[in-house]
């Protein structure tokens, strides 16, 4: 899907590839606009440190990336392992292209949108019975976490919403606090409802009240 063979002017056989093209594709549509910001905040080609308009201007390029539409069924359940990389590496791509001038934050949503597919089957590939493409998700999830650590460090973006988009169930990147992490390895496999209490309590540091302590 993301590379075919077309024919050229003079009849050869030639591998295009579909995702070099769409990006040029998005960067000249969006060069009006990229003008327009670097204009607006007094910027130059030229200079690498990125401004705070990442917002707006990731907006125009979701909008961008809409116009292709979504993958159809057929093309999803094709997905093998080169090509879900394909877009991965189109996708770092066109991403750093407007990182020298917005704090433009990669993840799994607007990768998806990049990809046209939606949250849920970017979970069912994490989990395919595909090994190779099982562990490319979980490579590209562990990128994203990566990128947003490091945002975050830098101050390219708010720490407070890194952490939360990070930690955000399904939709984020699943990461948890270490106490976290201890909460939910205390209560599995507990039955006793005083027994998960008394664990929760120990761990958090907090006292129980005298109407759940086990008596003596």
């Amino acid at each position: 899907m993301a590379k075919s063979l077309q024919q050229n002017e003079n009849g050869e056989w030639v591998e295009v590839d579909y995702l070099e093209i769409r990006n040029k594709e998005i960067i000249e549509k969006l060069e009006p606009t990229l003008k327009e910001f670097i204009k607006e905040k007094n910027l130059s080609y030229s200079m690498k440190k990125p401004v705070k308009l990442g917002y707006r201007f990731t907006t125009q390029l979701y909008l961008a990336l809409s116009k292709y539409g979504q993958m159809s069924p057929d093309n999803v359940a094709k997905l093998d392992y080169d090509t879900i990389n394909d877009f991965w590496l189109k996708f770092l791509e066109l991403t750093a292209y407007y990182n020298r001038y917005f704090e433009i934050v990669s993840n799994r949503q607007l990768f998806c949108a990049f990809m046209g597919i939606n949250n849920r089957i970017y979970l069912n590939l994490e989990k395919s019975q595909d090994e190779d493409i099982a562990n490319l998700m979980r490579a590209i999830n562990d990128s994203f976490i990566g990128l947003g650590f490091t945002a975050g460090e830098s101050g390219e973006a708010n720490h407070i919403a890194v952490k939360a988009r990070l930690g955000a169930k399904d939709v984020g990147h699943n990461v948890v606090s270490a106490s976290e992490e201890l909460v939910a390895n205390a209560l599995t496999g507990q039955k006793s409802p005083q027994e998960l209490d008394r664990q929760l309590a120990r761990i958090l540091g907090e006292e129980l009240p005298k109407s759940k302590r086990l008596k003596p």
